[in-house]
């Protein structure tokens, strides 16, 4: 049976009716079935890089699609270190004082050490004192919140990147633990504590970068969603002209039944002909098919990263968020006059 992903057009005047739509479409109320939501948002206290974390109205989206739900709600915020307490940036707290959700307290964080049910070889060596995972992200359905991201080793950052860092905590890979492993290992780990897991791809701004060109942010006004994360990220890949099958860590993923990829397994419903557009994302040659190579996705990283960045640059986007048309809305998450709106 396939699974499903919604893919929907966003605009800035209409984004929490896109979110509604893209959520309603995503199978994601199936999901959640009435129980507390745990909701994951790519945030930490680094502040917000547009296309590289969640944006501004992805957290107010979700939590104006769940209604009354949104009040039993719990939010913990995913960085590159790992699961932790949400940034105190009023931002934040201002849309979830208004929806009465409650940010993950010390409770829900208390680490908890993962006895796993699967061999994984490679996260042993990278994490000597073995898996710790906030206790409560194993009490109820999940959702992951962040933006797609054009990054070296990935091909596409988005879903599994999250669930990689909520498991390692940004421990390395290394000869002894080739990256791809340490990747597919993490993720089986995580959909293991996280069985009822969804994600939500905010696609208005992605981030390109990694090269010489440093981070980059595009505009693309879509909205990805559904109860498969890696099935998110492989539309998402699509969409930025990478073929999943030769993505070696996501293909690793599937070969090991950890979700589904491959174009034939998944349906897409909404804006499904924005399939068939050139994003404009990737000029590249997708590199060694080995998934024991511990670089990652591409050999020759900085010239076709470069390329990636210039072309991308060159097709009516932006470098930065001031260029788009989401910085008004940007704007109006940010400024003083928002906070206590009803």
């Amino acid at each position: 049976m396939r699974t499903t992903v919604a893919l929907v057009e966003a605009r800035p005047e209409t984004i929490l009716a896109d979110y509604g739509r893209v959520l309603d479409l995503s199978g994601l109320s199936k999901l959640l079935d009435g129980e507390i939501p745990r909701i994951l948002l790519a945030a930490d206290k680094g502040g917000f890089a547009p296309g590289w974390k969640a944006t501004p109205w992805q957290l107010d989206g979700v939590l104006d699609w769940l209604g009354p739900q949104a009040e039993t709600a719990e939010v913990v915020a995913v960085g590159a270190r790992g699961a932790g307490a949400l940034p105190p940036d009023a931002m934040w707290l201002d849309q979830m004082t208004r929806r009465q959700a409650q940010a993950a307290d010390a409770e829900f964080l208390r680490p908890h050490r993962h006895v796993s049910q699967q061999l994984h070889p490679s996260l042993d060596a990278v994490l000597p004192d073995g898996v710790q995972v906030p206790v409560g992200l194993a009490k109820g359905p999940a959702l992951l919140l962040t933006s797609p991201t054009m990054q070296p080793r990935w091909g596409l950052a988005g879903a599994a990147q999250m669930l990689q860092s909520v498991v390692t905590c940004g421990a390395a890979a290394s000869r002894k633990a080739p990256a791809v492993e340490v990747t597919a290992e993490a993720v089986g780990v995580a959909r293991e504590v996280m069985p009822r897991l969804g994600a939500v791809l905010d696609g208005t701004l992605w981030g390109v970068g990694g090269g010489a060109g440093g981070q980059q942010c595009v505009a693309r006004n879509v909205l990805l969603a559904g109860t498969d994360p890696l099935a998110v990220d492989a539309v998402a890949m699509r969409l930025a002209g990478i073929d999943p099958a030769r993505v070696p860590w996501l293909r690793l993923c599937r070969d090991r039944g950890f979700g589904r990829v491959m174009p034939a397994d998944i349906q897409v419903v909404g804006r499904t002909d924005l399939l068939d557009l050139d994003f404009g994302l990737l000029d590249l040659e997708v590199g060694p098919d080995n998934v024991g190579n511990r670089d990652g996705l591409w050999n020759g990283l900085a010239e076709p990263v470069t390329r990636l960045i210039e072309r991308a640059l060159g097709r009516d986007t932006s470098a930065s968020l001031s260029d788009t048309p989401w910085q008004k809305l940007y704007d109006e998450y940010t400024t003083a006059e928002r906070a206590g709106t009803p």
